[in-house]
């Protein structure tokens, strides 16, 4: 889960961004 973080995190996107990833 806290990749998907780092990955929002780099893209500059929310948290909720998140969702996409699943």
């Amino acid at each position: 889960m806290l990749r998907l973080v780092a990955l929002s995190a780099h893209r500059g996107t929310p948290h909720v961004d998140d969702s996409n990833f699943e």
